[in-house]
């Protein structure tokens, strides 16, 4: 994990998004905290993958990241929730 980081870095991108390389934030958070550790502050790590407002509190804690994406989509459709946008804001 820490090569594939650093040439990214090297190759001067100031952001990743990722979901710890599996299907969602829940399942990826080990990766996203070393992610998130080896980065040091150097490109930012923007967590996203099945992030909402029900998951978004633990995973913070977690992965000490500072930037989270979210389709905020809660009924399968194809427009974001505005509750749960507001939701996600708040927590």
């Amino acid at each position: 994990m820490k090569i594939p980081l650093e040439k990214v870095i090297g190759c001067g991108f100031k952001t990743i998004l990722t979901s710890g390389q599996q299907p969602s934030v829940s399942e990826g958070k080990e990766n996203l905290k070393k992610l998130v550790e080896l980065s040091a502050g150097r490109i930012e790590i923007l967590v996203g993958g099945g992030l909402r407002s029900t998951n978004i509190e633990e995973i913070r804690e977690y992965t000490k990241a500072k930037y989270f994406h979210s389709s905020a989509i809660t009924d399968g459709g194809a427009f974001a929730s505005a509750e749960e946008v507001v939701a996600l804001k708040n927590t």
